[in-house]
């Protein structure tokens, strides 16, 4: 626990200090701790994205971003000087509230490995980043060595030198620790500013203390990063919480699709917002956005041949692209898991409504189903007390149009709270901020009503499976490889594949779950990649 904490504290520091010197790059004047920390971790990003394309990430990366912090080491030891303030002061203290949280976030992470997708395929794409640089068709040997996710980019910066093996137990509650630490650095705030992140609280305190902290879950690293971008988005008062929305909004797009929603509401803000006005910020703007997804890009057309795998989107026709029918099969499976569960099987019902009361039946018992119900009470109840006629601000209409956009996207493609749930919560939130509104609730009412509200979620939404179990306090276990064997395929090409189950874990690579359908493009050089064959 104690290396994963000074792991943590060591990333943070080097985060904040590129941060720092990214500020002077892009012209951003007004600049914090925490606003540094985010700039510098989506330049972090960046590096990897494109580092990746040409070598592995190693520890000659580290050496790389080590030199290139230190300029901004210096930035911010004169901002420290400049900008230190008495602890003794009330409102300076708030911050100091996260720490018991953050370290029992850190505790959490620390526990044995139990999230099904990363022992699946996460710890194994994270090895060939550590052990090659993008590897052409990597996705025809295991096709979600092709699920592109750059939060795996950061994991397997997290799983070089005294950290091998244990990235699952470092790069997800560091993204948790310092988003709780972002939120403890905005409440007390006046008005929505400070409303807004004690409500998100509940949230992410859930997700903290639950065994998917002890993964790499793509789905829970950007649900971090949206939530911090909604932050962002929603106090443009400065061109660095602009810059900052605009990398963090594409930051999350390219973890993973569901934060679809979010990326387009940004672009709607950003357009709206440069009509309406004569002087405009676009081209600080679009800087991180843009490095952002050029790599994130060409990362997809070498793993997978597409320009947005698995999504069936951008087939490049390469001679290592996926087959449109394996593309087509893995969105088929994606759907029909979200809806059937595992008692998905393709071809099991010509209805396409027939999944709808099965689904009800398994879910409904599940906190999204009541947050649901308790949104359209508010939504009711604040029309139903002014007649239809809505008191609206302009930000808690971007919260709910977040929120039905991002619910409507998610539960259209896949239907599951896993994807949808983040959503669901900002749609409760703004609601339940609509309500408040619509009450005309004085600004101490509001504050009371806020905080009953986050106990009470908190209360219902605390998950701790196995936080009992024992972890220990200087080293974390690392995990360890699956049983596997070696197989041959008919054109000479050895891999390993899982004695029992479909779990490579840290295996020794190349490793799939099954049978594979491959040619080597060049014989011997499994860094060369690979091209569908036999289809």
């Amino acid at each position: 626990m104690l290396e994963v904490a000074l792991s943590i504290l060591s990333l943070s520091l080097i985060n904040v200090s590129l941060g720092f010197a990214m500020a002077r790059v892009l012209h951003c004047s007004e600049i914090n701790l925490p606003s540094a920390h985010w700039l510098g971790f989506v330049a972090l990003i960046i590096l990897l994205e494109f580092w990746s394309l040409f070598l592995p990430v190693n520890i000659a990366f580290v050496w790389v971003i080590l030199g290139s912090s230190l300029p901004g080491l210096f930035l911010v030891v004169r901002y420290l000087l400049k900008n230190s303030k008495p602890l003794y002061r009330l409102h300076h203290l708030i911050p100091l509230a996260a720490i018991p949280a953050i370290l029992f976030t850190i505790y959490a992470g620390c526990k044995p490995v139990t999230w099904y997708d990363t022992p699946l395929y996460h710890l194994n794409a994270i090895r060939w980043i550590n052990e090659f640089p993008a590897v052409p068709g990597l996705a025809n040997l295991h096709v979600r060595l092709g699920f592109n996710s750059s939060f795996l980019l950061f994991g397997a910066l997290s799983n070089l030198g005294p950290l091998t093996g244990k990235a699952a137990h470092v790069a997800l509650p560091y993204l948790l620790c310092m988003s709780i630490a972002e939120i403890a650095s905005r409440i007390g705030r006046r008005g929505l500013a400070g409303i807004l992140p004690l409500l998100l609280l509940p949230y992410l305190l859930a997700r903290a203390f639950s065994e998917e902290s002890a993964s790499l879950s793509t789905d829970l690293s950007t649900n971090c990063i949206m939530l911090v971008a909604i932050l962002y988005l929603l106090d443009r008062t400065t061109v660095t919480n602009q810059v900052l929305a605009a990398g963090l909004c594409s930051l999350a797009l390219v973890f993973k699709f569901t934060a679809l929603p979010l990326a387009a509401i940004w672009v709607l803000i950003l357009g709206l917002s440069t009509f309406r006005k004569k002087r405009t910020f676009i081209p600080n703007v679009l800087v991180l956005p843009a490095l952002i997804l050029s790599g994130f890009v060409l990362r997809n057309a070498i793993l997978s041949g597409w320009l947005f795998f698995p999504a069936p989107v951008g087939n490049l026709h390469l001679s290592w692209s996926v087959p449109d029918s394996v593309a087509a099969e893995t969105i088929q499976w994606i759907r029909g898991w979200a809806k059937w569960g595992p008692a998905f099987h393709p071809g099991a019902t010509t209805d396409a409504l027939a999944w709808v009361r099965p689904w009800l039946s398994q879910r409904r018992g599940e906190p999204e189903v009541l947050m649901i119900l308790l949104t359209s009470f508010c939504v009711a109840l604040s029309l139903a007390l002014n007649r239809f006629r809505l008191r609206m601000h302009t930000n808690r209409i971007r919260l709910l149009a977040i929120g039905v956009l991002g619910a409507l996207y998610n539960f259209a493609l896949a239907p599951d709270f896993r994807f949808a749930g983040f959503f669901v919560w900002i749609l409760l939130i703004g609601s339940f901020l609509l309500l408040l509104a619509n009450l005309r609730v004085g600004s101490r009412g509001v504050q009371i009503a806020v905080l009953a509200f986050s106990v009470l979620w908190i209360l219902r939404l605390h998950g701790m499976p196995g936080i009992n179990s024992r972890v220990g306090l200087i080293q974390t276990r690392r995990e360890g490889s699956a049983a596997v064997k070696s197989v041959r395929t008919e054109q000479g090409f050895e891999y390993h594949v899982p004695v029992e189950g479909d779990q490579c874990g840290n295996s020794e690579i190349p490793c799939a779950p099954g049978p594979v359908r491959l040619r080597m493009r060049k014989s011997g050089d499994i860094g060369a990649g690979f091209e569908p064959a036999g289809l």
